[in-house]
């Protein structure tokens, strides 16, 4: 059974090519995100060496709407099955970015990856805005955790 949470729970992101033959992002509403394909420099298969960041070109700019963000991310099998993982952890991209999405992808294994052109290795969650007010308090309270560190509420 599905709950249907929101009436109206769509939005539009406008794409804009940049460059020759890309293939624009489609969203399957069964998934949460949307894949990009990546360009390399010279449109040809690269070999990413151990270590070694390279970056990618996706092709397109795009018109985020105000009170929303893109959150660039890797696929599940990026990580698992290339060793390729996003240079910066996560990218997150505002309205007010409007330069073309750029992905920086670093090899983080023992041996050299190769990615093709047009390669579907990341993909792009788009979220909500909340409005928020951040308020000065004298205390913020205790609970059962409290200031113990990372790791302390148990693995299970």
């Amino acid at each position: 059974m599905s709950l249907n949470i929101f009436v109206n729970n769509e939005v539009t992101i406008g794409i804009q090519r940049v460059r020759e033959g890309v293939i624009l992002p489609t969203f399957s509403k069964e998934n949460a995100g949307i894949d990009l394909r990546l360009l390399t420099e010279n449109r040809q298969s690269v070999i990413i060496k151990p270590h070694e960041v390279y970056k990618f070109y996706t092709g397109i700019k795009m018109d985020i709407p105000e009170g929303f963000y893109v959150e660039i991310v890797p696929r599940s099998s990026t990580g698992i099955k290339r060793t390729l993982r996003l240079a910066n952890t996560v990218a997150i991209l505002d309205p007010s970015w409007k330069g073309e999405t750029l992905v920086y992808l670093e090899n983080f294994g023992n041996e050299p990856v190769s990615v093709e052109d047009n390669e579907r290795l990341c993909q792009m969650i788009i979220h909500k805005v909340w409005d928020t007010t951040i308020q000065e308090v004298d205390n913020v309270g205790t609970s059962e955790r409290g200031e113990k560190g990372i790791g302390s509420s148990g693995r299970m």
